[in-house]
């Protein structure tokens, strides 16, 4: 699949991170980001931890990899923005940590 690699539309003071879904990546949410940029927000798609072209890079990784990477794309794009951030998509897959 092209475009594969994490993205970023400036925009507005507001931000909106999206997350690709298990062993997908960024292109499944570029279309997405694409119009919420063109709504003038500030988009990341981010890329997580393993997920790469080679399945086997699932086994290196796990969800505590994949939570601190959002937390820290979270971060970075509330820098970018004066306002808050909305995260799309994020859902723990343990209640707990």
């Amino acid at each position: 699949m092209p475009n594969r690699e994490p993205f970023f539309f400036p925009g507005g003071a507001s931000g909106v991170l999206l997350i690709h879904g298990f062993s997908g990546s960024p292109a499944e949410m570029r279309g997405l980001g694409e119009r919420l940029a063109q709504d003038g927000h500030a988009v990341a798609g981010m890329r997580l931890p393993g997920h790469t072209s080679n399945p086997a890079d699932l086994a290196g990784t796990n969800w505590r990899a994949w939570l601190a990477a959002v937390e820290g794309e979270y971060e970075r794009l509330q820098a970018v923005g004066d306002a808050s951030t909305a995260a799309i998509g994020v859902e723990p897959l343990y209640p707990c940590c």
